[in-house]
């Protein structure tokens, strides 16, 4: 068991005691315990140097008011009421002591979880990043049939027109477009004059409306979908 630990200030009246004492308290987060055989008494205020409210500046004081003058108080009162003061605010101490230990403790583990929290996202980021660089380098033919397979899946009249990214529009435009036309059975779907500034996949555009296949896009709202499911197989 860890000894207990007290402070002890003694010297003559008006040495300075009192100011010490206070000061140590403030800066320790501590409490006085008078041992002054004249303070312990009510209504003896003059001679006893005993500190007032002002002079104490919020820290609690004990054994001082505590006895009338006419009361018989000895030593052995003293010792036994002082006793129980210092008990007191050691036990009030140490439970401080531990509650401050489990508030570190619990903002430790909530920092650690953060820290997981944001490894693990990051590792979906990257899981994620690699998903869309294996669809832009998929082999030629597996890109148009999966281009083509988007534009049939999303168009609703068969006559939009295609935007591509420049890259794609130039490389596999026409290719999707018309295999996209022949799994439409009357496909009219044309290849749009303008391109837009997309990884891969295009968009459908309908007038005003417009129907978003890009590779980006689908990768976000997938993962937005499966970001528990890849989570539990990368981190069960």
């Amino acid at each position: 068991m860890p000894s207990k630990k007290i402070l002890v200030i003694v010297g003559p009246t008006a040495s300075g005691k009192t100011r010490m004492a206070v000061e140590l308290a403030k800066a320790h987060n501590g409490e006085v315990v008078s041992a002054d055989s004249m303070q312990i008494y009510r209504t003896m205020d003059i001679g006893t140097a005993k500190p007032t409210r002002k002079e104490m500046r919020g820290v609690p004081h004990y054994m001082i008011d505590v006895a009338d003058p006419a009361e018989d108080f000895s030593v052995a009162r003293y010792v036994e009421q002082a006793a129980a003061c210092v008990e007191d605010i050691l036990a009030r101490g140490r439970r401080a002591a531990d509650e401050r230990v489990e508030r570190l403790a619990s903002v430790a583990q909530l920092d650690a979880r953060k820290l997981e929290l944001a490894a693990k996202q990051e590792m979906l980021s990257k899981a994620y990043d690699l998903a869309l660089e294996k669809l832009l380098n998929l082999p030629d033919k597996e890109y148009v049939d999966l281009l083509a397979d988007l534009a049939v899946k999303a168009s609703s009249t068969g006559r939009e027109a295609v935007i591509f990214s420049q890259k794609d529009r130039t490389r596999y435009g026409k290719q999707v477009v018309t295999q996209a036309n022949e799994k439409l059975a009357d496909g009219h779907l044309t290849m749009s004059e303008q391109t837009r500034p997309i990884k891969g996949g295009l968009i459908l555009s309908d007038g005003d409306v417009e129907v978003n296949c890009t590779f980006e896009t689908l990768v976000r709202l997938q993962r937005g979908e499966m970001d528990r499911e890849v989570a539990k197989v990368l981190f069960d």
